[in-house]
């Protein structure tokens, strides 16, 4: 039983290294190797890899066990938390008081190619009262939220805005069209200030010229717009761990209001197969520039996709209209 046992310490020790390996190619080599950058999506899990350093510790290991242990233990907690920790304390520029009338609610959801539960989410949407709906891979649901009164803004594209003001532009199919498959953009002059929308559902990491075309596109995009008030909403299939999209955030000058809101998985109904009880990964991002305060953050229900919506109220607190 020594033998096997010892050899079962083994298996966990060699596990909590290498799940710590790649955890600090990620976050020491990421930024600057694009492919290992690829790695800091799977933090989460990596984490629970590198915890199999402590299981190890009490099943009377040798003093050489225990220093190998320790040293993956070590390593893959500073590598994580270098990685996470940041996307936790992230200052998402709170706001203070009770809520206002001209606070502005968003929805942010991927609702799913196929997803046919139409009822639940149009009870879910009455309920919540958002201003703002933007839908990822949702063609079937633009005249169910018409029904509700909203407007739609290139609601046949890829990234569907709807909204309950009239936008003063939106590059719908007649406008931009080159790049509207990419992005999605509504601006609006109402009490709140003049302000955009900018809707996107990126690609996987791996894609790694279809994202690059996407990033340049909306960067061209939100370009046209003081970025102090605009708005980004979308699936970025990226997490907030990753180093091109923190560097993505700086260039855009936007804050992300959702932190690391975990969205993905929801429901075992994707390609992915994925039937977590909980969601693991931050992949559906709010962010907004500084004309703006968070005034909440939320997570929806399951509602027949893979991805969790997401609900994000701001409050413009500069450059907005007296009175």
């Amino acid at each position: 039983m020594t033998v096997v046992r010892r050899l079962f310490v083994w298996v966990l020790i060699l596990g909590a290294g290498a799940a710590a390996g790649f955890a600090a190619l990620g976050a020491f080599a990421g930024p600057y190797v694009p492919k290992l950058d690829l790695l800091t999506h799977f933090v989460p899990f990596l984490a629970v890899g590198v915890l199999a350093a402590v299981p190890a510790l009490v099943l009377r290991p040798t003093r050489f066990q225990v220093v190998a242990a320790l040293l993956a233990l070590t390593l893959g907690v500073v590598a994580c938390g270098r990685l996470m920790l940041p996307a936790y304390l992230y200052d998402d520029l709170p706001a203070s008081g009770a809520p206002q009338p001209d606070d502005l609610k968003i929805i942010q959801f991927n609702a799913l190619d196929g997803n046919t539960r139409y009822g639940p989410i149009r009870a879910w949407i009455i309920a919540q009262n958002a201003d703002v709906v933007v839908m990822e891979e949702a063609p079937g649901f633009g005249g169910q939220l018409e029904a509700l009164g909203y407007i739609p803004s290139c609601g046949i594209c890829g990234m569907a805005i709807f909204t309950k003001e009239k936008p003063v532009w939106s590059n719908s199919p007649t406008s931009d069209w080159r790049i509207v498959r990419r992005v999605a953009a509504a601006r609006f002059q109402d009490r709140r200030g003049a302000y955009t929308i900018l809707a996107v559902h990126r690609g996987r990491p791996t894609r790694t010229a279809r994202v690059a075309q996407e990033v340049a596109d909306l960067r061209e995009m939100a370009a046209r717009t003081p970025a102090a008030g605009n708005i980004l909403v979308g699936d970025f299939n990226s997490t907030p761990w990753s180093a091109a999209l923190r560097r993505e955030e700086a260039a855009l000058s936007l804050v992300r209001r959702t932190r690391a809101l975990a969205t993905w998985p929801a429901e075992a109904v994707s390609h992915n197969k994925l039937g977590f009880p909980f969601p693991v990964l931050p992949i559906d991002h709010v962010f907004a520039g500084r004309d703006w305060a968070t005034v909440k953050v939320e997570r929806g229900p399951k509602l027949g996709s893979d991805h969790y919506p997401v609900v994000v109220t701001l409050r413009r607190v500069r450059n907005r209209p007296p009175g």
